[in-house]
This record gives structure tokens, C-alpha cells and sequence, in this order.
């Protein structure tokens, strides 16, 4: 793992072929990278890094719930799925994300009223992480779909 540093703050670091910036966005890691990913942004001190993308990561439940520990510490981090947080619609359809993307997305969903449309067919997220969606939708009118889906479809 290569790190640089610019003025004291965190700038970059790489994860093998994988880098992070101050706005990071990480493609097709293995799961054992994650605790690369957790180191970095554990270490993170500074408050340089504001938002990261790691959705389509192989990462598992219990890192993703280690990911979310490690955000709700640092206020500078706002977003661990390259969200801004007043998104209207998400396309997330067919991004490769799993249960672990699940939990890291739930909470970005939950925090933004202004989204009303979000698509997340063709992923594995499981039924569980499925029904937890559901329930954010359920609980957020202004939420119509998960499916991407506009309301006038007649096919």
C-alpha cells in the first residue's frame, strides 16, 4: 500500500492497482482489501477524505457494519457511497452490490428526502437487505420505487 501526502492531509493512497482521493472511488476490490479500505479511512484523521464510493466491492456484512462505525466517527466523511445526499433518482441497477452494499446504502437512502426514484434491479443484495429497503420506502412517501420503475409502464 502506497501513501501520499500533501500538506500533512491524506491525498491518495492505493490499494494495489485501486485509489482512493479526497473524493475516493473504488472498483472490483476482493473482500480481504476491505480492511485495507477500513485501515484508510480509520487512519484518516485529518478529515481530508469527505466521500468515498465504495458500492460494488466484494464487501461483507460484518466490514460494512464496521465501515459504518468508522463514518458515523468522523463527521468530515460524508458518504461511504459517493452519494452528494439530494439525489432525486439513483440508478444502481446491475453495479454488482451485494448484502455489505446494502448496509452501507441503507442509511445514505434513509438521510435523503429528496429521492424519490432509486433502481436496484439486477444485484444480489439478498432478501434480507431487500426487506430493510422495503421498510426505508415504506417509511419515505416521496420514495415511489426501488425498481426504477416511473408508474406508467404498460409493459
Amino acid at each position: 500500500m502506497q501513501k501520499c501526502s500533501r500538506n500533512g492531509n491524506l491525498r491518495a493512497t492505493c490499494l494495489t492497482h485501486h485509489c482512493l482521493t479526497v473524493s475516493a472511488c473504488i472498483f472490483a476490490c476482493q473482500s480481504s482489501d476491505t480492511w485495507d479500505i477500513r485501515d484508510i479511512l480509520d487512519i484518516n484523521d485529518s478529515g481530508s477524505l469527505s466521500s468515498a464510493n465504495l458500492l460494488g466491492n466484494s464487501i461483507g456484512v460484518e466490514q460494512a457494519q464496521t465501515l459504518l462505525k468508522i463514518k458515523e466517527a468522523k463527521p468530515g466523511l460524508t458518504t461511504l457511497c459517493g452519494l452528494s445526499g439530494d439525489e432525486t433518482e439513483l440508478d444502481l441497477s446491475g453495479k454488482g452490490l451485494g448484502p455489505g452494499c446494502a448496509i452501507l446504502l441503507a442509511p445514505e437512502m434513509e438521510a435523503n428526502w429528496s429521492l424519490s426514484s432509486a433502481n436496484l434491479l439486477g444485484n444480489s443484495i439478498g432478501v434480507e437487505h431487500a426487506h430493510a429497503l422495503l421498510k426505508i420506502k415504506e417509511a419515505k412517501p416521496g420514495l415511489t420505487t426501488l425498481c426504477g420503475l416511473s408508474g406508467d409502464e404498460t409493459e
